[in-house]
This record gives C-alpha cells, structure tokens and sequence, in this order.
C-alpha cells in the first residue's frame, strides 16, 4: 500500500492550525488572542517562536544549542533530588536576582549528563536561588532553565499558552500585533500505522506533524521532507515524552522498516526512534536535532535504535544535533558513508558521541569511511564498563573533534585520520587502557594517523602508526590539502606506502604499500560522505574557498542515481 503525490503535485501535511482570531494590546509589547483548541508550537510565517523561557535566548540564531551560555546553572553540592540550588553564574543567569517566581512553569533539567528531564517547578518565591520539582535523580554537573509561564514572555520572539481559558500571548518579531500568519501545532502524527507491513509513504512533505510506524515490519518512509517534525506538549504542562517520528517493529527480532532519502529538521525530540532487525537509514539529511533534550527516552540520542540488530546507516548528513550522540546504532550495526558535525558552541548535553555503541552494541560492529568534526562530543565511541568487544572501525576522517574513544577489547582500528583535536590528552584516537579487565588487550591498531593517539605505548598488537605527539610535527603538513578537505597525503610523505596489508580493508592499495591513513596517495576514487542531492554536491576545494593549491583536484559528491 502506497501513499504517494498525484502526478509528481507537492503534497503537504500541516500540523498546524491558522490563528485569526483578533489580537489585543496585553503590555509593553506583548498582545493576547483567544482561541479555541489547545495549541503547543507557535508559528509566524512558518518561522517558529520560542517558549517563553528564563534565562533568553536569541530568536534565529544558534544559542539555542548552546547550554553553557544560555542555559542556568545548578549548585552541584547544595542541589538535592528533588531541589535545584541556583549557582548565579553570572548576572544573566542569577534566580534570585531576576526577581522572578517560577512556580508552575516547567523546568527544562539537564542533571544526568546524557539525561534531560522536563519538569514541573512545584514550589519557588521571588527572591529564592532554590526551586522544588519532582523527584529526579542528580549527577553533576547540573544545567536547567525555566520556560513555559507568563511572567518569562520578556523578548521579542516567545510566546505563552493558558490553558485554563485558551488565551494565546506573543511577542511578534516587529512591532505591534502579530501581521504575518499565526499558526499553532495541534497534532503529533499526521500517519499513524499500527500493525501494518510493507506500507510505502513516498514523496510527501510534513509541517509540524510526522509519521508514526509502530508493531510494523519492512515499511519504507522515502523521498520526503519533514520540517518541524516533533515538538513537546511543555506548554500544556506535560512533563511526557517528545512525539517523535517513529518505525518499529513488534519485536527485535522482527524485520525493521527503511527511510531512505529524507530530510528531518528543526525537531524537538530525537529525529528518528527505530526498532527490529535490519532497518535501513540510507541518504537522509537531519538538521538541528532536539533543542532541549527534555523527554527522550533511554540515552540522549538523535537517532535512535530502540531494539534489534543489524542496522544500517549509510549517507546520511548530520548537521547540528544538541543530544548527548547523535547516532545510538544497535547491535551488530554497520555505520558508513556518514558526514556528522555540529555548530560551533553546540552542546545541550555532556557526554555521548557522534556514533555510540554501548557494550552489547559493539562485538560486530563497523564503523568505516565516515566524516565527523567541529563537535565537542567524542567521534566514535565504544563504551560501557566493561566495554565491549571486537568492533572494527577503519577509513575515518576525524577533526576539530573530541577523541575516538575505543574502550573494550579485541578491537580491529585501521587506516584512520585525526587532526586537530579537542580531546585533550585523549587525542584524536584513543585505545582505553581502562574501563575493561583486560583493556585493547588484543586489540589491533594499525595504519592509523594523528596528531596525538593515546595511550602511549598502545596496548594489543600495534604497528605503521603515526603519532604526531612522537615526531613534534602535524598531520595537516602530511596531508595533500586538509583545510579544503584533501585528506590524501602529500607527495613524498611518510604516510605513502607505509602501511602495512590488512585483507578486506586496504588490499586494493595503490603503489608499493598501502598508505598509511584513511586515503591513498594517488588513488583515482577519492570517497566523500554524506547525502547524495538530486544535483551533485560537496566540491573540494569547497566552493568559495582560499589558499587552494594551484595543481588542486575538483572532485565532488556525484548526484542520486
């Protein structure tokens, strides 16, 4: 069963309903309607308005990722399970300071590094730098802010909901009333499958609403666009989890559903929640990923496989997801091909990865010829205490990243790039000595690059390593062109043939040896990740670049299909 667009037409499903009801002068530059239906976003013309919140953040920039400038901060030692001691951070970010009582307005708590929990604020006066809420267990260091009450619609850009007589309030971007169209979202799902196989959604497009699979094996989501997809029902006074667009499976071992060729963006909540064997995630694009974090369930994630094995995550783009990691892959998942960043100060959770395995996830796992950066989240990451074992990473390229932490053992680590790093002594590539009995033991690490890999000497079986750390030199002045993503070596480099032959993963090098690192010098297919677009994509040098080698290669993303 097929839901498709009629004759190639564009086919919209919106979440939303229009607001045409009068506007009335509230105060200062605040004005009031009365509507008749419970509503929990707010749009003006298809731009979104923020919940009115303490402490603010700027409407159409990147501060909504950014914990540690906009959000407040708890008292790590004074804070209880259920009480939040304000830490005054600075005159901004002061509760006792701002005068304001925040009883009955939802806490957005970040207390549990990759645990964000939406709550309500039970009890607090004006003047207190301590608010009550209900039980949540704390592990420093603490993060919340407040959102969802009248007396926090202070800036241009947030609005408010009462519930109790359905008077919407709103700070227009401008002056005056509202002039644009108003719109509120007042649905979750716009499809809703229950038990249902092979259903194909092809080609249509979602505002503010998405598409539920639930207890529903081989199901193909494809060729469509989510805008807006999920968003909490906070402004309700819900303290349930974020409605997010889902394709499970009845059990784990039942056959999973595929997306293929989507684009998922501006969602509160996880982009994608999966559950069964063998789903496919192949040539997707998400964009600004979960803004709160608040209502997600197990582990901060972006996309999610609750349950089975054997996924499949290829070519798809991540830009900017503000969850703990971004992919939480299953077990036995392969992850290929995928090009995941973030923007600069992007953080709404401690901890987590780009791709995450926890213990189970890792022994037989593959993580290969992938591209992450500019994240302060480590890059790939096998975790757990005691990690897991006998996971196989190869071919990526990692920079201005946290570390590739490879805790466990029995772990296969080749042909990998890293430069600048942001993992401290951690480096670019880290093989744990710790959180495991017997940690990378028998572990092999070969042909791999980096600025710093740690530990030092490595543990396991180890060779045709190149550390930066050992020879005061960088892996940007080995590489052909790294500041316009040439991550070949340069001619003549120790990199060249200076690998050593793994079969399966670099035996179709080129010239005498395989080189060390996650490119060949010389080779004629130089791999890119990411989505492939309807055009072609990705140019290196990228476009508009400077400092580009006069004997530069134009290469580039070919186009889909």
């Amino acid at each position: 069963l097929t839901f498709t667009n009629y004759e190639d037409e564009m086919v919209l499903f919106d979440g939303t309903i229009p607001i045409t009801t009068a506007w009335d002068h509230y105060e200062g530059d605040i004005y009031q309607t009365t509507i008749t239906e419970d509503v929990w976003q707010l749009f003006i013309d298809d731009q979104m308005m923020i919940n009115c919140r303490w402490p603010n953040i700027n409407l159409g920039d990147n501060s909504i990722f950014t914990r540690n400038d906009y959000w407040a901060r708890g008292n790590d030692n004074q804070s209880t399970t259920n009480t939040m001691v304000d830490a005054g951070i600075d005159s901004n970010r002061d509760l006792a300071g701002s005068g304001l009582d925040l009883s009955g307005a939802m806490g957005i708590l970040n207390v549990r590094s990759f645990e964000t929990f939406p709550r309500k604020i039970t009890a607090h006066e004006a003047g207190s730098d301590t608010f009550e809420f209900n039980t949540v267990l704390l592990k420093a260091p603490l993060w919340y802010y407040a959102e969802c009450k009248l007396n926090l619609l202070d800036v241009e850009g947030e609005w408010f909901f009462d519930t109790t007589n359905k008077t919407l309030y709103v700070d227009a971007p401008g002056i005056g009333a509202p002039t644009g169209a108003v719109r509120g979202k007042n649905q979750a799902y716009a499809m809703d499958f229950a038990g249902c196989d092979y259903v194909v959604v092809d080609g249509l497009n979602f505002f503010a609403t998405t598409v539920k699979v639930d207890n529903s094996r081989n199901c193909i989501l494809q060729n469509s666009d989510f805008e807006y997809p999920s968003f909490s029902r906070r402004m309700l006074g819900s303290e349930s989890n974020i409605e997010i667009t889902q394709l499970r499976s009845g059990t784990n071992s039942q056959d999973g559903n595929t997306v293929y060729n989507c684009s998922f963006e501006n969602s509160d909540g996880s982009a994608l929640e999966l559950k069964g064997q063998n789903p496919v995630i192949e040539n997707n694009y998400f964009r600004n990923i979960d803004f709160s974090c608040a209502g997600i369930p197990g582990l901060g994630v972006g996309i999610r496989h609750g349950g089975g094995s054997y996924a499949l995550y290829r070519r798809n783009t991540i830009e900017n997801f503000g969850a703990s990691s971004a992919i939480g892959v299953g077990q036995k998942a392969i992850t290929e091909l995928n090009h995941i960043w973030s923007y600069p100060g992007t953080q709404l959770q401690n901890d987590g990865a780009c791709i995450h395995r926890m213990n189970d996830e890792t022994p037989g796992s593959i993580t290969r010829y992938n591209w992450m950066h500019d994240t302060v989240k480590y890059t790939v990451r096998f975790d757990g205490n005691p990690a897991g074992k006998q996971g196989l990473v190869h071919h990526n390229v990692v920079w201005n990243a946290g570390t590739m932490r490879i805790k466990g053992n029995e772990h296969q680590i080749y042909n990998n790039s890293g430069y600048d790093p942001r993992g401290g002594e951690k480096g670019n590539i880290n093989i744990a000595t710790d959180k495991h009995p017997t940690p990378n033991a028998d572990s092999i690490t070969m042909n791999n690059v980096a600025d710093l890999i740690s530990e030092s000497p490595l543990p396991g079986t180890a060779s045709n390593n190149w550390n930066g750390l050992e020879y005061g030199l960088t892996v940007e002045s080995l590489m052909r062109d790294p500041a316009n993503q040439d991550f070949r070596p340069r001619a003549g480099s120790v990199l060249v043939d200076g690998g050593v032959v793994v079969a399966g993963i670099n035996d179709d090098f080129v010239g005498g040896q395989p080189d060390i690192g996650a490119y060949e010098y010389g080779e004629m297919n130089y791999w890119i990740p990411g989505r492939k677009w309807e055009h072609a994509s990705t140019p290196i040098p990228p476009n508009g670049a400077t400092g580009v080698m006069p004997d530069a290669d134009l290469m580039w993303l070919e186009a889909l299909n």
